[in-house]
């Protein structure tokens, strides 16, 4: 595993994945099986691994990522033909539910704006609001990502804590990566009210960062740290940062923004992910297109029934025409 991750991931991933590769085999691979030789690895072994991984209390998509790991690695010692069969082939996996997707209801939105709009630190909560950027992305932003003769914002970078790998490292470090996939490079309109407050929060800046601390950046444990403090101070529940960007998310699927813009904005690596991860969030939209449709099919039921009608009234016309002949021809 170590000659596997450090040849084959290390050179083709971003940092952050690398950690997480990393921290995945020290933490749940190598105590398990990093003493069973490979050409001994069996099928059952695995699948005993992975039901062992659940007992850990680890979350059914935890359990799926340990094991595409272990996968991987094994398929590449498959394809160099150091084993004959990868073991993981057929493997039981345990079933993921749908996650819930946290958004604020518009007077929730409307209070925590309010508050953040009078709060010196209150930008990241803001920029969330007004644009879904990530926090990572917030935290990375550079004034000169800020173009407000274009109108423009340009996410280029991210920062985030990984896990250190080394025993002479802390236990975690703060690094400054490229954005999460080629999609989530991108430009973000900036509207006129945003653009505003921006330029009110340059001109006060003592950073070149656009949200900073002691001038100097300001990392997502700090930006997460002022969001619950400023949740407490409103009286709202606790909840994560992410959820403000699901928040910008559903406004625009209630203002009937498509899809494919709102996908592009979030810097979504396909319309794909944006419709699987909001569809819950359309729901209203659904509804409002079955009425369309229902009124479509009240109206042609509503024309059936007039010219049903309309003929009724010409047959009965017709037999009372016949009546009276008849009656006039007995008489």
């Amino acid at each position: 595993m170590s000659c596997w991750i450090q040849d084959v991931v290390r050179p083709g991933v971003k940092s952050s994945t690398f950690a997480s590769y990393y921290n995945k085999i020290q933490n749940h691979i190598l105590p398990a099986l990093g003493e069973r030789r490979l050409d001994k690895l069996s099928h059952d072994d695995v699948q005993q691994f992975v039901n062992n991984l659940a007992t850990k209390g680890l979350a059914p998509n935890s359990q799926r990522a340990v094991f595409r790991i272990l996968s991987s690695a094994l398929q590449k010692a498959t394809d160099s033909r150091v084993i004959f069969l990868n073991p993981c082939n057929g493997v039981t996996l345990p079933q993921v539910g749908k996650a819930r997707r946290c958004a604020l209801s518009i007077r929730e939105q409307e209070e925590l704006e309010r508050g953040a709009l009078q709060e010196k630190n209150g930008a990241a909560i803001i920029l969330a609001l007004q644009t879904g950027m990530r926090i990572g992305e917030i935290c990375a932003l550079r004034w000169e990502d800020v173009d407000f003769t274009e109108a423009s914002i340009y996410v280029r970078r991210t920062m985030g804590r990984i896990a250190a790998h080394s025993e002479n490292e802390p236990k975690t470090k703060l690094i400054f990566d490229t954005p999460k996939t080629e999609s989530s490079y991108r430009t973000i309109p900036l509207p006129p009210h945003l653009m505003e407050y921006l330029i009110k929060k340059k001109e006060e800046a003592d950073s070149e960062y656009v949200i900073s601390c002691r001038g100097s950046f300001a990392e997502p444990r700090v930006v997460n740290y002022r969001f619950q403090r400023q949740l407490k101070t409103l009286g709202l529940s606790p909840m994560c940062f992410h959820s403000l960007r699901h928040t910008f998310a559903t406004r625009c699927i209630e203002k009937n923004i498509d899809i494919t813009t709102l996908s592009r904005l979030l810097g979504h690596s396909s319309v794909k992910l944006t419709l699987d991860i909001y569809t819950d969030s359309m729901l209203e939209q659904q509804r409002k297109a079955m009425c369309l449709i229902d009124k479509l099919l009240t109206a042609a039921d509503t024309s059936s029934t007039e010219r049903g009608t309309e003929q009724r009234d010409a047959l009965a016309h017709k037999l009372t025409l016949l009546i009276k002949q008849e009656i006039s021809a007995i008489v």
